[in-house]
C-alpha cells in the first residue's frame, strides 16, 4: 500500500516549521483551514503562511468550513472564501500555479440547530453551490472532506463538482478508510485517521492524514491531468474497500443504542438521525479501562461495535457509574454528552465518595440560552449541591464552573474547554461563575 503523509492544521495549532515538517515528517501537503461561513477568517491563514508554505516546496491545499443555512446560498460563502484565498497567494493548477483545490469541509458541528432544519435536498443543493461556483471561477471543483457517518444528510450523494473526497475515519487503519456512500471508490483521494497527533514541526496536538497514493498520482491530481477530475482512475498502489466491513448490521446498531437510550426507529435504513446518534454515543462513551476515546466519525467499525456491546452489557452505562439516559434531554430523551464531562464525573464522583445524581444534561437547541453547554453535551446540573467552587476547581477536570451565591456550593459544571468555548475557560483556569438559573 502507497501512502503519503500530511497534516491539516487552523488556529489552535499556532505556527507550523513546514521546513521541518517536509524535512522530519515527509509531509506531501500543506493543507490549511482558511475560512468559514460567509465571514470568518482563520488567523493564522494570510499570505506570510502561503509564502512559508510555498517556500518549504509543498502544494497548499485550503480548506473552507461550509456553514449550510436557509437564508443564503452557497455561492456567497464561495465568493467569500476565493476572494480571501486569491489575497492570500493561493494559486490552484487552473490557475498556472502548483496548489491543490480547494477542499469543501462539510460537518455538523456548531451547525446543528440548522441542518436539523434542512433537508437532505436542500444540503445537497447548497454544497453544489458552492463547489459550482469555485469550479466557474477556477476551472477546477473541490475536494469534499466528510465523514461517511454525514452522508445520509446529503441523501447519500457526492456534490457535483466536489466528487473527490477526504475522508475522515478515525476506527480505520492508515490509508484503509471506507468510501463514503454516494462517491465512487476511485475518488477517495486522502483518508483523515486521527484528530488527535503529533508530527514534526507542530507544536500542538494535529489531525493527521495520509494521501492515497504515490507522488506521482498526487500530482496528477494536482495538475487535473485527463481522466483524474472529475472522473478520475483508481488510486496505484491502495486497496480500497468499496464499503465499510459491518461488524454490525444497520438495524443491530439501531437496536443497541435503543437499547442504550436513544430515541430512534429500528428500521435498518442508515438515516440521519442514526448516524447522528452513532457520533453521539462516540462522543460520550468512556467504558472501563480497556477503551480508547472512540473517534467521532459515524462509522461502527470494531471499537465501537465493542464499545456498543458493552454499554447494552451494562444497562447503557457510558462509564463505570454513569449511564448515557441519565444526560438525555427531559424534552427529546435525545442524549448527547462529551468523555470529558463523564470522566470529570467519575473523578468527581470518587472525591466526595458518594453517587453524583443529574438533575439536567442535553438541552435542545431550541431551548435556554444561546450558548448554553447544556445545548452542546458538555454541562450537567447535580440534583444535589456538590463541594465549594473551590475544592471543585482544585480538581482540574472541569473548565466551567457555576455556584450559588449564597452558600457557594455548586450546582454546574462543564467542560466549555472542547467547544465552543466564549469564556476560554480551561481545566487549569476554569471559568466560574454565579449560576443564577
Amino acid at each position: 500500500m502507497v501512502v503519503l503523509p500530511f497534516i491539516d492544521v487552523g488556529d489552535s495549532q499556532g505556527s507550523v516549521d513546514w521546513e521541518r515538517a517536509v524535512a522530519r515528517g515527509k509531509a506531501v501537503i500543506a493543507a490549511c483551514k482558511a475560512t468559514e461561513g460567509q465571514d470568518f477568517r482563520a488567523h493564522t491563514f494570510s499570505a506570510a503562511r502561503v509564502k512559508a508554505v510555498h517556500k518549504a516546496g509543498l502544494p497548499l491545499m485550503p480548506y473552507h468550513y461550509l456553514r449550510p443555512r436557509t437564508d443564503r446560498h452557497g455561492s456567497k460563502e464561495a465568493e467569500f472564501a476565493l476572494a480571501v484565498l486569491e489575497d492570500a497567494g493561493w494559486r490552484p493548477r487552473g490557475k498556472s500555479g502548483t496548489d491543490t483545490p480547494l477542499v469543501m469541509d462539510i460537518e455538523c458541528k456548531l451547525n446543528e440547530a440548522m441542518l436539523a432544519r434542512m433537508t437532505g435536498a436542500q444540503l445537497l443543493h447548497y454544497a453544489e453551490e458552492f463547489a459550482g461556483t469555485v469550479f466557474e471561477k477556477t476551472g477546477r471543483g473541490v475536494m469534499t472532506y466528510l465523514s461517511p457517518g454525514f452522508m445520509p444528510e446529503l441523501g447519500n450523494r457526492a456534490p457535483r463538482h466536489g466528487e473527490d473526497v477526504w475522508v475522515a475515519a478515525f476506527s480505520f487503519k492508515p490509508g484503509a478508510p471506507p468510501v463514503p456512500a454516494g462517491f465512487a471508490k476511485e475518488h477517495v483521494r486522502a483518508h483523515q485517521f486521527s484528530e488527535h497527533g503529533t508530527f514534526p514541526g507542530v507544536g500542538n496536538p494535529v489531525d493527521l492524514d495520509v494521501w492515497l497514493g504515490d507522488a506521482e498520482s498526487l500530482r496528477s491530481w494536482i495538475e487535473g491531468r485527463p481522466g483524474t477530475d472529475p472522473v478520475g482512475k483508481p488510486v496505484r498502489g491502495v486497496a480500497l474497500r468499496a464499503a465499510a466491513t459491518p461488524t454490525l448490521s444497520i438495524s443491530d446498531v439501531q437496536k443497541h443504542l435503543k437499547t442504550v437510550g436513544w430515541p430512534i426507529k429500528i428500521d435498518g435504513a442508515a438515516g440521519p438521525k442514526t448516524a447522528q446518534a452513532i457520533k453521539d454515543f462516540q462522543r460520550g462513551f468512556v467504558g472501563d479501562n480497556t477503551f480508547a476515546a472512540l473517534g467521532e466519525d459515524g462509522v461502527v467499525g470494531d471499537k465501537t461495535a465493542a464499545a456498543l456491546r458493552w454499554s447494552v452489557d451494562h444497562d447503557g452505562a457510558c462509564s463505570p457509574h454513569f449511564k448515557f439516559r441519565e444526560f438525555a434531554s427531559s424534552h427529546s430523551d435525545w442524549i448527547r454528552t462529551h468523555r470529558e464531562l463523564v470522566t470529570g464525573l467519575e473523578t468527581l464522583r470518587q472525591h466526595i465518595g458518594r453517587p453524583i445524581g443529574i438533575l439536567s444534561g442535553f438541552r435542545d437547541f431550541n431551548l435556554g440560552a444561546s450558548q448554553s453547554q447544556h445545548k452542546f453535551g458538555n454541562a450537567i446540573d447535580p440534583a444535589e449541591t456538590l463541594p465549594l467552587y473551590s475544592e471543585v476547581a482544585a480538581l482540574k477536570v472541569f473548565s466551567g464552573i457555576g455556584y450559588f451565591a449564597s452558600n457557594k456550593l455548586v450546582r454546574h459544571v462543564d467542560v466549555r474547554h472542547v467547544g465552543p468555548n466564549t469564556t476560554g475557560g480551561t481545566k487549569i483556569r476554569p471559568t466560574i461563575f454565579v449560576d443564577k438559573f
